[in-house]
């Protein structure tokens, strides 16, 4: 019987809400390394890119090693893949043995490489956990790149399907997707404990009910038992199909939760008896599986979704230079201005928040579906990588370079970039190659982003027909700097703010 008697186990621990920077006693101090400064020829390539070797220790002092790799093609708001290694294998190890790096810098996706002592402990797997949590918190520190909430991934080979099975479903809520080749170890005694914890983004129902995509590469009974399990919490209710590699189901008819823009759900269940592939080819397979999808976090347990490319969401993107600096920006062109090139249309500018981009609110918001429904073209503006001193938990520091708008909020002078020269730019761009209707320029974001929009909203008033920034509201903030225009132009704006976004936590926080 194994022992649970751990806070990470407990009904009240709340993976979204608590502070694992709270709950685990010793804490490593806060990394601080030097950043080699943003490279202006290639201003979005990470600044920290190869192998790196780390190292956590836990409240009584126990160090363990870990590693991690950062490819060239990781962007600044990151994927982020947990590996777990088997039995009697390191980190580097696991690392060396497959070739990790060709892979994901296909998959634009950093890894994270975590190996047992000997093997991964199924009696007492607190003790485990807790060196992988703080793997979690370092990998978290924004020191080598910079990882999305909505893309973290969990892998596990061999008996490192067992703690991959583990940590995924307890932080169901917060991963996107996870895939195991080998012992996932799911015994009946933790399929009990599951059910009875509840979700993290939703207690009101447990995670059983908590949908999360998954390949299972295991023919026991402990593998057909974590099979059961997740084609619950999944509605994997109806008839399943096969392709080269599984068995495929995905989420039946009467399935609820379906996205309000994409109009499906995109969770599927992998299941093979056998492990249908080896070497690199099995590692291709299972990252390729885990980065087609992202779980947004915007209500209860978030919205599982498949990834977005440019491609895949019909984008163009447009390089400009802007004050002597490298931008770009990505334009949705709507059907209605192919049928009828002349024909002016309205423009809507969204603009992202802190350290993500351009092609990650695309994913994120489908600016560009409602585009093509109501007719308008949509630009995603991507900022400028800067540095940031501001922006930190438990402590300053300093974090490696990040995609943010300066919208002066701070009543600071802009750090080497000029935002509004960016957007007066990429307007004159707009107006000059497409007919856009002038009359009905639109400016929106989301949280850094609605600081931006509502700097647009102060120094380019006359662009816009209206604004409407989400999540962020820079204007009367006393410690802002910023006032309020008295030049007597009108701007229709629309403030949209979450019940949460200032003020002290309610007893209600996070339900």
């Amino acid at each position: 019987m194994a022992d649970y008697d751990y806070f990470y186990f407990q009904p009240g621990f709340n993976r979204l809400w608590d502070s694992l920077e709270e709950r685990l006693p010793g804490r490593n101090a806060r990394r601080q390394i030097e950043h080699p400064a943003v490279d202006p020829e290639n201003p979005y390539r990470m600044i920290h890119t190869g192998f790196f070797h780390g190292k956590v220790r836990n409240a009584a002092g126990e160090e363990r090693k870990y590693a991690f790799h950062v490819p060239p093609t990781a962007r600044h708001a990151a994927n982020l893949v947990f590996v777990f290694a088997g039995a009697g294998q390191t980190a580097e190890e696991l690392y060396r043995a497959y070739d990790w790096g060709r892979i994901l810098e296909k998959y634009e996706t950093v890894g994270v490489f975590i190996a047992p002592e000997g093997d991964w402990d199924r009696k007492r797997p607190g003790r485990d956990m807790d060196f992988v949590l703080r793997v979690l918190l370092e990998a978290q520190d924004n020191q080598y790149f910079i990882p999305t909430v909505c893309s973290h991934y969990a892998l596990g080979l061999g008996s490192g399907a067992y703690m991959a099975s583990l940590f995924s479903l307890l932080y169901g809520s917060t991963l996107a997707a996870f895939a195991v080749a080998g012992e996932t170890g799911f015994s009946e005694e933790m399929d009990g404990l599951l059910r009875k914890l509840p979700s993290d983004g939703d207690t009101d129902v447990s995670k059983a009910e908590c949908p999360l995509p998954a390949w299972i590469m295991d023919g026991s009974e402990d593998g057909k038992r974590l099979l059961a399990f997740m084609k619950e919490a999944n509605q994997c209710n109806g008839a399943s199909v096969h392709n080269d590699m599984a068995e495929i189901w995905a989420p039946g008819p009467g399935a609820g939760g379906a996205h309000p823009i994409q109009g499906l759900r995109a969770e599927q269940v992998w299941y093979s008896e056998r492990v249908p592939l080896s070497g690199d080819e099995l590692i291709d397979r299972m990252v390729g599986f885990v980065t087609q999808y992202k779980r947004w976090r915007d209500r209860g347990n978030g919205d599982v979704q498949f990834s977005g490319t440019e491609e895949s969401m019909g984008l163009i993107r447009r390089e400009i230079r802007a004050g002597g600096l490298k931008r770009h920006f990505h334009i949705y062109e709507p059907s209605a201005y192919r049928k009828n090139p002349e024909r002016k249309l309205p423009l809507v500018i969204a603009s992202h928040g802190f350290s993500c981009n351009g092609l990650f609110f695309a994913e994120n918001t489908y600016w560009h579906a409602v585009a093509e429904e109501r007719e308008f073209f949509v630009v995603y503006t991507t900022a400028y990588p800067r540095f940031n001193e501001r922006f930190f938990v438990g402590g300053p520091y300093k974090m490696c370079p990040t995609d943010w708008w300066d919208s002066g909020v701070t009543g600071e002078e802009a750090y080497g970039t000029d935002d509004i020269l960016y957007f007066q730019e990429l307007l004159k761009v707009m107006k000059s190659e497409y007919p856009i209707d002038t009359t009905r320029i639109y400016a929106t974001g989301h949280s850094n982003g609605a600081g931006m929009t509502q700097c647009l909203m102060r120094l380019l008033p006359k662009e816009f027909a209206a604004f409407a920034p989400v999540g962020g509201v820079e204007s009367y903030l006393p410690e802002s700097g910023v006032k309020l225009p008295e030049d007597g132009i009108q701007r229709p704006i629309w403030y949209i703010m979450g019940e949460l976004e200032y003020g002290e936590k309610t007893e209600n926080h996070g339900k």
